[in-house]
């Protein structure tokens, strides 16, 4: 491709990383500069991924008159302000999930991108993955008919919160974790949430000196009647066989996924 769309990465952890490699190893795209907070690790990915730039103030990458898209895998609570300028300043934009921790600042970023026509999307990349993609499909083709219920499971071990980021008390497993299966079920109901109730305990992570909840459960009703229960968090042991526990089961008219 002779111009492929020049992308800037804020952030360089796990996530941020992760988007660097799957642009630089994509025709249609090549990244212009890459943000971490120390200057040296974002030299550090830049010369792995020969990355032009390197920077460790974002506002380098969203006001950059060379950079045409931004890609934001800050922390959680950090999303808000690195979009808006992006945004403000002629930029797509790709949030990783969740798109923000607060309602009025994911408001006001639509408010942005639709006044701007530029597109904007939220990282929730389990649409893509075969097992959720076919289950839609099998959905979409009648196979159980019309979903009437759906539960939905994402839980962590407690290596999570307290060694694998260290920003955990910034979010909550809602945000970190939940957030893909709500997308999921709103994806698979095709119907708007209308009412939610939730429920969350603090003890475990407290008492680690990490403010944020061990384990949310919450209870939705949607717009055509069907409703869901969503549950997470991080506490799970570490001898747990694997760092994630996930499980989505639907019920529907005449059948089960």
């Amino acid at each position: 491709m002779n111009n492929p769309i020049r992308i800037g990465v804020i952030g360089a952890g796990i996530m941020g990383q992760q988007y660097v490699r799957i642009y630089q190893n994509n025709p249609y795209a090549r990244v212009g500069a890459v943000c971490a907070r120390r200057l040296e690790k974002a030299r550090e990915v830049a010369a792995e991924y020969d990355v032009p730039v390197a920077v460790d103030d974002w506002k380098q990458i969203t006001e950059s008159p060379e950079i045409e898209a931004v890609c934001i895998a800050l922390p959680d609570d950090d999303h808000f302000a690195a979009a808006s300028s992006a945004l403000k300043h002629g930029k797509h934009i790709l949030i990783e999930k969740p798109m923000t921790t607060d309602l009025d600042q994911a408001d006001a970023l639509v408010r942005l991108a639709e006044a701007s026509g530029l597109k904007a999307q939220v990282a929730f990349n389990h649409r893509w993955l075969a097992p959720y993609h076919h289950g839609k499909q099998a959905i979409l083709n009648g196979e159980i008919g019309r979903p009437v219920c759906a539960y939905g499971r994402k839980n962590d071990t407690i290596f999570v919160p307290t060694k694998y980021i260290n920003w955990a008390h910034q979010t909550t497993p809602a945000w970190f974790l939940s957030c893909h299966d709500i997308d999921l079920v709103n994806w698979y109901f095709a119907s708007e949430p209308v009412e939610a109730r939730a429920w969350g305990v603090k003890q475990v992570l407290v008492a680690q000196g990490i403010d944020t909840y061990d384990m949310i459960q919450a209870q939705v009703r949607y717009a055509d009647g069907a409703v869901a229960t969503f549950e997470s968090g991080w506490i799970y042991p570490d001898p747990f066989p694997t760092m994630v526990d996930s499980f989505i089961g639907l019920v529907g008219e005449h059948g089960h996924l």
